[in-house]
């Protein structure tokens, strides 16, 4: 518009060139075009229940392609464990330091076991976990659901995770440094390992997909109170690789014409 929009500028008509330029012109998809879009409409919808505006938005969505979710397989995710092995450095500041070698395989496997966030995993605090019992207690105020979760960990967690226990330290597994960095160190790591792919995004979550694929194999239905998730629709559209989980094909039940 070639000034600052106001929230009384706003209309059907204006969302739908929006939505129409970014997509040629600025060669994104069309989910994140959709997200900025739902961010725009609940800005919309407070200020006409604030009586700002004096009508609701009704702009059309761009429709979405649905692609089936790309977890790592738990032979990929060995790979990325003797890469996470080999890593040189260390994660320090002034009150520890922990061998990046060690750091990393410990985060891996939590990550892998718990399927909690990125964010979550470096907020685990060590008064909240019981190696003995293999059990940690998320806080709700590191989960987007805002609720306390229980989680359990595998044996060879635990011995992951002796390697760098603290008892004097207050977080489990703490990064005092940027995500970028995170991020940049991680994709050494998958490079290392053969699986860094430059054209998927959130590479770190796949490991929380694997969680929830192998989790709905060994479980079916599981995968979407493992995740912390409301809805059993996002779980599946976004979670669960299907070549891990398994589904039951109706074409082999199928009667056969003679």
């Amino acid at each position: 518009m070639g000034r600052i929009v106001r929230i009384s500028d706003f209309s059907d008509r204006m969302m739908a060139e929006l939505a129409k330029g970014r997509l040629e012109s600025d060669e994104v998809r069309p989910q994140t075009i959709n997200r900025d879009l739902r961010h725009i409409q609940a800005v919309w919808r407070f200020a006409f229940h604030a009586g700002d505006v004096d009508k609701l938005p009704r702009f059309r969505k761009l429709k979405e392609t649905k692609k089936i979710p790309n977890a790592w397989t738990v032979e990929e995710i060995g790979r990325l464990l003797r890469a996470a092995e080999s890593a040189s450095g260390w994660v320090q500041c002034e009150s520890f330091s922990i061998p990046a070698s060690k750091w990393w395989p410990a985060a891996i496997l939590f990550a892998y076991d718990t399927g909690i966030r990125r964010s979550a995993l470096t907020k685990v605090r060590t008064a909240d976990v019981d190696i003995r019992l293999r059990t940690a207690l998320i806080r709700g105020e590191t989960r987007k659901d805002a609720e306390d979760l229980l989680v359990g960990f595998s044996v060879q967690t635990a011995v992951e995770l002796e390697k760098i226990w603290d008892v004097h330290r207050e977080l489990l597994l703490p990064w005092p440094y940027t995500w970028p960095h995170l991020t940049r160190k991680f994709r050494r790591l998958l490079d290392r390992a053969g699986l860094y792919d430059p054209s998927i995004r959130g590479q770190w979550h796949r490991i929380r997909r694997s969680r929830a694929s192998y989790g709905e194999a060994v479980c079916p239905g599981s995968a979407t109170a493992d995740l912390g998730h409301s809805v059993r629709w996002l779980t599946e559209r976004s979670y669960i690789d299907p070549r891990i989980a398994g589904r039951a094909s109706i074409v082999d039940k199928l009667p056969r014409p003679l």
